[in-house]
Formats: structure tokens, sequence, C-alpha cells
């Protein structure tokens, strides 16, 4: 890494930074200053971890920075909150270059802008391998947050997406390079790697639901 951790910060600053409704104040303080919204606060976290939940050469660095703030949102979108800020922890190890996470700044920034959600902080430090633990902080309207207790006998189970499909990407990204380059090479493979490294939350598919 050839920046300090100041630069670091800058740089990543500049590629996140953004104008956000709500938003008093963002990177650059000791922490984010940010309006209260009308309902019910929803808070989650997640982290993605270097050799557990993905392989550095097996994922791009900005698909990887989109994932980390995707997973997140899900989890605000299954309680059927909208999200609305976000904290993100990089822990990096030496051989990381400025480069990678500046471009891991920009796929969380593009998710971001997807999902219409700010982010307004975070740290930086070093680590052994490259750790990327995002906090997701969203609204409901009070009484609206659909919880997992309120299924019953009865209910409808509806399933958006394809069920298992990140799992196999895993598994295709774990797999001997030549078995892993023939599934690439075919369509069902090349849908599992994309299922794994460009999840999508279903943020308005859970709202019609909750309704």
């Amino acid at each position: 890494m050839e920046l300090s951790e100041d630069e670091l910060i800058e740089a990543i600053r500049r590629v996140v930074d953004a104008e956000h409704p709500g938003v008093l104040l963002g990177i650059g303080d000791d922490a984010a200053l940010v309006a209260p919204g009308s309902g019910q606060t929803v808070l989650t976290t997640d982290m993605l971890i270097e050799g557990v939940h993905f392989e550095r050469g097996s994922i791009s660095p900005r698909d990887l920075g989109a994932k980390v703030i995707v997973v997140n949102v899900s989890d605000i979108a299954a309680m059927a909150a909208s999200p609305r800020y976000a904290l993100v922890s990089l822990g990096l190890p030496e051989d990381v270059e400025a480069a990678w996470v500046v471009e891991l700044a920009a796929g969380m920034r593009a998710a971001c802008d997807e999902y219409a959600l700010a982010l307004v902080g975070g740290d930086t430090d070093r680590a052994p391998v490259v750790v990327v633990s995002v906090s997701v902080v969203g609204d409901v309207a009070p009484g609206r947050a659909v919880l997992r207790s309120g299924a019953g006998a009865g209910d409808a189970v509806v399933v958006t997406g394809e069920l298992g499909a990140a799992a196999g990407g895993f598994a295709l990204s774990r797999a001997h390079p030549s078995r892993a380059a023939a599934a690439l090479s075919r369509p069902w493979g090349r849908e599992l790697a994309e299922a794994l490294a460009r999840p999508v939350a279903r943020v308005g598919e859970a709202r019609i639901l909750a309704q």
C-alpha cells in the first residue's frame, strides 16, 4: 500500500462522497451526523472475509464492494424497511494496492446509488487478509416491520431469484481450475458465477409483499 491511512481515506471519500437527504456530516470527522427518520430505526451488519466468503482472484474489487452493500441492504429489505445510511470498515493486508481499494469503494458507491443510501463513514486498518464489514441503517413505519416470528401456518412462501445459485457460484470459485473453466464455458455456470458476484437486493419485492 503506497498511501498513508489519511491519504487512503481521502481517496475513498472522493469516490463515495455524495449529496444525500438527511446527511448533515459525512466522511471526514470523528463520526457522521444524520437527521433521524420519522419511523423506527432498523440496523444490520455483515462482513465478507477473504478465504471464507470470497477469493480475491475470483471477484473484481468493484463487484466485491457492491456485493457487501447489497447483502446488507437485503437484510433491511427482508424487514420491509428502506435503507438510508451505511458505514464500512476495511481490514487490508500490505499487498493490497490503493487502486484496488479505490475500485472497491467505487463498487460501494454504485450500489449505494442504486439503492438510495449514503455511505457516511467507516474505518481502515491492517489485517492478514481482506475484511470488508458494512453496517446499514434503515427505517420503517411503526408496526410495519416484517419479522421472522410473524410467519404462521397457511402463509404463502414466495421466492425471488434462484435458490442456491450463489452457493453454486461459491462452489465454482473453490473448484479445480479445469472444472471451473468447463462450468464457466456454459450458460448455467456463468449464471451461478453472476449470482455469487452480483447479488440483487429485493427491496421493491419486499415492500410489495409486506402490503
